[in-house]
């Protein structure tokens, strides 16, 4: 259980299961998208890796600000269910600015 209680636009580190190996995954940042679920929040993958085609995410441009260690995106599609209980840590590492949380409602909307 966390002490802090997620919210749109925080980045949270979470156990997320490989969708090929649901028993298996790791530990990765998400961005929460929905919080009213009671035991689950709505999340979006943020990935370092700059290697794949990047239609399918959006890149966050002030990333150090939003508390990450690297270059990032969030991947667009598709969307995870987390358990709060696999949320990490008792706060937050981050949050999205305002404009990059627009532009990334504005990249699922056209989804």
């Amino acid at each position: 259980m966390t002490l802090s209680e997620p919210r749109i636009g925080n980045i949270w580190l979470a156990y997320v299961a490989f969708a090929d190996h649901p028993h298996t995954g790791k530990v990765r940042p998400v961005v929460i998208l929905d919080e009213t679920g009671r035991a689950s929040v709505i999340t979006a993958k943020v990935t370092s890796a700059g290697n794949y085609d990047q239609s399918g995410y959006l890149e966050i441009p002030r990333w150090e600000a939003c508390g990450l260690r690297r270059p990032s995106w969030v991947q667009l599609n598709p969307l995870f269910e987390v358990n709060r209980e696999k949320l990490l840590r008792d706060a937050p590492i981050g949050r999205l600015d305002r404009e990059t949380l627009g532009l990334l409602a504005k990249a699922l909307d056209e989804q």
